[in-house]
């Protein structure tokens, strides 16, 4: 008698084609997509970011340096003051210390590579692909900045920073980085024009431990884990499925019927 029930409901799965195909294809369907979405989620792998930069330069910074220096012997202020302001700008210049210092450290080497091109290039590099940002510095830049900073001009500069928006992670990646690297600059512009930044001291704390892994064991990769998942929400579905067929047998009667047959 059971065998019959059995050989029923499977002969009613078969002829609808719609069911059928939802509880045999779709979980392969779901593994496959999430398997190979996921991969390196999954798998604890690191994310390669390899940013490619390029930085355009419309003026000369050593230009502007000179420039300023002009301008502060004409400033009214002990000589001593001006040897020592000057010196102090000398080594506080943006845009060399953001390619030297920045965009090309040794840390940050394994994950930007930095290039730079002459303003007639321009056009040409932001029509290529290959790049992940572009940073545009005005004509002047340097010294309009250290003006606003030393000065008080109201003037500001501004960089024009061109996005690939293809490459979405390392682009905000970098941006995220010269975010960063303006912010702490112009900290540091203000505490060296209050005679801070050799004095102040920041405390650190040092912290000393190690990192153990919780299990020897390999982690599960990412089929693995949605080949079971897919499994448990499939078996329940169908259990659901036989369930709705065995509740609208019981309102029919076909029990009934079949003793009657």
């Amino acid at each position: 008698m059971i065998g019959q029930f059995i050989k029923k409901q499977f002969l009613i799965m078969i002829r609808n084609k719609q069911e059928l195909l939802l509880l045999l294809v779709m979980p392969f369907t779901l593994i496959s997509i999430l398997g190979f979405a996921l991969t390196s989620v999954m798998d604890s792998k690191k994310m390669d970011i390899q940013a490619k930069v390029a930085i355009v330069e419309h003026g000369n910074e050593q230009e502007d340096f000179k420039k300023f220096a002009n301008d502060v012997k004409n400033v009214q202020m002990p000589d001593g003051e001006k040897e020592f302001l000057l010196k102090q700008v000398e080594k506080m210049m943006p845009i060399s210390i953001l390619k030297q210092e920045i965009l090309g450290s040794k840390e940050l080497e394994p994950y930007i590579q930095m290039a730079e091109f002459q303003p007639s290039e321009l056009e040409e590099i932001r029509e290529n692909d290959k790049y992940t940002v572009i940073v545009e510095v005005p004509e002047h830049f340097s010294y309009t900045l250290l003006n606003h900073l030393i000065f008080g001009e109201k003037t500001k500069p501004k960089l024009s920073i061109y996005v690939n928006e293809g490459k979405e992670i390392t682009a905000q990646f970098v941006q995220e980085l010269i975010t960063e690297f303006q912010e702490q600059y112009s900290l540091i512009s203000k505490l060296d024009q209050a005679g801070l930044n050799e004095s102040l001291e920041l405390p650190v704390a040092k912290v000393k431990g190690e990192m153990e892994t919780v299990t020897k064991r390999e982690p599960i990769n990412s089929f693995t884990y949605y080949t079971v998942g897919m499994s448990v929400m499939f078996v329940l579905y169908l259990a659901s499925y036989i369930s709705s067929h065995a509740l609208q047998e019981k309102q029919s009667n076909a029990f009934h019927r079949l003793l009657l047959a």
